[in-house]
């Protein structure tokens, strides 16, 4: 009878035992997916965030037009014909376009890393966040092509600044000419009236930054 009842109670041990276990292993599997949900939901408010807002997250912009304030404290604007970054309302028409963004974006960082070397006064801080800029330009194998283009194609820049149904690749062109022939006055000849130009026009930076052409984070 002792043995009887020994056997009962081992029986109803394991019973409980196994029941508290797999409790153990629901309440296991419940926090996971609970986890797993909430992680899902962050990537997608951050997702949402970024498509929202329409700004780049993957460099400080806002830090980016503190450096260019403070630079422009240093800086006298003085008359100078011709603009090297074409109008905004031009340059809208690249911005819409990621390769043409992404390619002229690059030329326009690289150009004005040229310029702030030959400043009076060293602008490291706003070099290197410049430098990180580029890093969030979209894959640039593809600029070579327009690159070249621009280097052979004649553009009429009259009808540039005033055609309404200008066409992205052609004011992308326009653009990278211009930069091309100013960071030559500014490489070979340290041209003052280049260099005081193309600081001048350093205030409008992060409008010319921000674009499809700039990876969102």
């Amino acid at each position: 009878m002792s043995s009887l009842s020994s056997v009962v109670q081992f029986s109803l041990l394991l019973v409980l035992l196994l029941a508290v276990t797999g409790q153990d292993c629901a309440t296991a599997r419940v926090q996971r997916e609970a986890r797993s949900r909430a992680r899902s939901r962050a990537r997608s408010r951050a997702r949402s965030g970024c498509m929202k807002d329409g700004v780049s997250h993957c460099v400080d912009l806002a830090k980016l037009q503190e450096l260019i304030q403070e630079v422009q404290k240093d800086f006298t604007n003085t008359s100078h014909d011709g603009r090297i970054l074409l109008k905004t309302v031009t340059f809208d028409k690249i911005k819409k376009h990621k390769k043409y963004h992404g390619c002229v974006l690059l030329k326009i960082l690289d150009f004005y890393r040229e310029v702030l070397q030959r400043q009076d006064r060293n602008y490291l801080d706003l070099g290197g966040l410049l430098d990180e800029v580029k890093k969030c330009v979209h894959p640039k194998k593809i600029c070579e092509k327009l690159y070249q283009e621009a280097a052979g194609k004649p553009v009429n820049e009259s009808k540039i600044e005033e055609d309404l149904e200008l066409l992205s690749k052609d004011a992308a062109i326009l653009q990278l000419q211009r930069l091309k022939a100013a960071s030559k006055k500014v490489v070979e000849l340290s041209e003052r009236a280049t260099l005081d130009k193309a600081m001048g026009e350093l205030q409008g930076l992060e409008d010319y930054i921000q674009g499809r052409g700039l990876r969102r984070s």
